[in-house]
């Protein structure tokens, strides 16, 4: 595995996670409580993110460049290895799309201030634009026939739903942290309020993340026994295994923490586990970046007994 590329993967997927998650909380859970909650806070958490994932965006297309060309950077783009995949492979292709994407989805947030229906629409269609459009950089993306497309279709709907969940709990932390604004206290009804939509959020992309797992599993690993004997089947495992221990820290939100929320160290333990399942969601989408550096099972199952 090209450790750089791997870094630079883990960088972007968790920036774009993190960019288009502050504006599906913004839109989903936020809307109406806005004086409630300082949005100067989520700007700066989705620009910040942003950055990142745009200058990280381009130091992975870079660093596929290079392995390709089998040559440092420089030479890649001084050779023209760079434009030949940046225009005629669907990696290249992929690329321009979702940076055009992300770029757009940064102008509309800079230049359209009002948060009307129609504004909170666009940014959430160009933030589905950047962050799906992964799917078809990874191994789904490259699948073929009717099977692939399904495949695909699964891939993008689990990227949506990780930006959705995962994007959303720095932004989630920030509200049960957040000073009063202009001299309006946040009442526990207003916390109440925020912490009932995100949960409900939260179980549609958990179910959603759980469902579109099992068929990304079936198309990239195919069978129990390859999940146990493959060097991807394990780590894919893993994956699992931190899936799950977050989805318990969730529950005891929703169900021990979220009924009893009115007094501040109940608050400030759901905060604590946020950002707890903040840190298992980058643990996850590390993993994530090495899969995707890796033959899925099935593949390399078959070259093995080939």
């Amino acid at each position: 595995m090209d450790a750089t590329l791997i870094f630079w993967r883990v960088l972007h997927f968790a920036a774009t996670a993190q960019a288009v998650g502050v504006v599906f909380f913004v839109s989903l859970v936020l809307r109406g409580l806005e004086r409630q909650f300082p949005l100067r806070q989520f700007s700066s958490l989705f620009w910040a993110s942003m950055a990142v994932a745009l200058a990280s965006g381009a130091a992975w297309f870079i660093a596929v460049t290079s392995a390709i060309a089998d040559a440092p950077w420089t030479t890649a783009i001084a050779d023209g290895t760079a434009g030949t995949v940046l225009t005629n492979t669907q990696f290249g292709r992929v690329w321009i799309f979702r940076f055009a994407a992300g770029v757009l989805l940064a102008a509309v947030t800079l230049l359209w201030k009002a948060e009307s229906t129609a504004a909170l629409i666009v940014r959430n269609l160009l933030s589905i634009f950047f962050i799906g459009g992964l799917a078809f950089a990874g191994h789904a993306g490259s699948a073929p026939g009717t099977k692939g497309r399904l495949h695909l279709a699964s891939d993008v709907l689990h990227l949506i739903a990780i930006g959705v969940w995962v994007g959303g709990l720095l932004p989630f932390a920030l509200c049960l942290r957040a000073p009063p604004k202009d001299g309006v206290p946040q009442s526990i009804d207003s916390i109440r309020e925020i912490t009932r939509r995100f949960s409900n959020l939260g179980v549609a992309a958990v179910v959603t993340i759980a469902a579109t797992g099992v068929v990304n599993t079936w198309n990239l690993v195919g069978s129990v026994e390859l999940l146990t004997t493959t060097e991807y089947g394990r780590l894919l495992l893993i994956k699992i295994a931190i899936f799950l221990s977050m989805v318990i820290v969730a529950a005891i939100n929703r169900f021990g923490l979220m009924p009893g929320l009115n007094e501040p160290q109940t608050i400030q333990a759901m905060r604590r586990n946020a950002l707890i399942e903040t840190a298992f969601g980058l643990i996850i989408l590390s993993i994530v970046a090495a899969l995707g550096t890796m033959p899925p099972a099935l593949l390399d199952h078959s070259a093995m007994h080939h």
